[in-house]
């Protein structure tokens, strides 16, 4: 293919060989792209700060035998969330999700403009330790919209045993990790391994939140107890699909065990 361009957001980057770095890459027209940046390690290195995790970027790269070249960069925009752990750990988490989640050199522009936004939410969230509980709901909106776009939409309308539409008026549903989608009490007597407990009000606003707008989340209220309950869901049902943990959605975990 030769030199070619692309837009992207870096993803991840670490130390390779003597003076270069590895970056991973989602890219607009490549989807998740491995590129090596030629002594980018260096300090007067022209492609230092383009490589830098959460930078987006216009690429300029060059096919290479076994990893593609990074040959220069125009920076749109740098999220710089170093100074704030919470901002941080949700954007190594929202990475973390898309590099395991994403196939290699597969384009899904939907889910590129979804990353895009959810970044700009996030960096004009002001810089404040209360504000932990709306990095938390976005992280959570984050997993869900994540689902939905790479193919693991769970069906939240209808009981995935008889599928009856869901019609309680109160009280409780299931959640099936297995069937990717809730169960109505009718069919579930007893629940089952797998089976996590949702009431009606967090599935409501799992139903409101797939058709939502990323930058209207401030404005449907979450209670504590839906956020436990989305805190057991979500994570759980996109690491049953990827069957394997996720390292640093653990620790997004554990920033809101203490939460009041």
């Amino acid at each position: 293919m030769g030199f070619y361009k692309t837009e992207a957001v870096v993803l991840r980057n670490r130390d390779f060989r003597e003076a270069d770095q590895l970056v991973t890459l989602f890219s607009l027209d490549y989807g998740k792209i491995k590129a090596v940046a030629r002594g980018a390690r260096k300090p007067k290195s022209r492609l230092r700060g383009g490589i830098q995790a959460f930078t987006w970027n216009d690429l300029m790269l060059h096919t290479g035998r076994n990893l593609d070249i990074i040959t220069g960069c125009d920076i749109r925009r740098s999220f710089y969330f170093r100074e704030d752990l919470d901002k941080l750990t949700n954007a190594l988490y929202w990475a973390d999700l898309l590099e395991r989640i994403l196939p290699e050199r597969e384009a899904n522009p939907a889910l590129y403009a979804l990353f895009i936004n959810f970044l700009q939410v996030l960096d004009s969230l002001p810089d404040n330790p209360k504000m932990t509980d709306d990095y938390r709901v976005l992280s959570h909106l984050f997993e869900l919209k994540l689902a939905n776009l790479a193919g693991y939409r769970p069906d939240l309308n209808q009981c995935g045993y008889c599928q009856k539409p869901l019609t309680p008026a109160k009280g409780r549903v299931w959640f099936s990790l297995g069937l990717g989608g809730v169960v109505c009490p009718v069919c579930v007597q007893a629940p089952e391994a797998g089976f996590l407990p949702l009431s009606l009000g967090t599935l409501k606003i799992m139903q409101y939140w797939l058709g939502m707008p990323v930058q209207q989340f401030y404005r449907l209220k979450v209670t504590k107890s839906n956020r436990q309950e989305l805190k057991r869901i979500l994570p759980a049902f996109l690491e049953y699909y990827l069957e394997q943990g996720i390292s640093s959605g653990k620790l997004v975990r554990d920033l809101g065990d203490n939460l009041p």
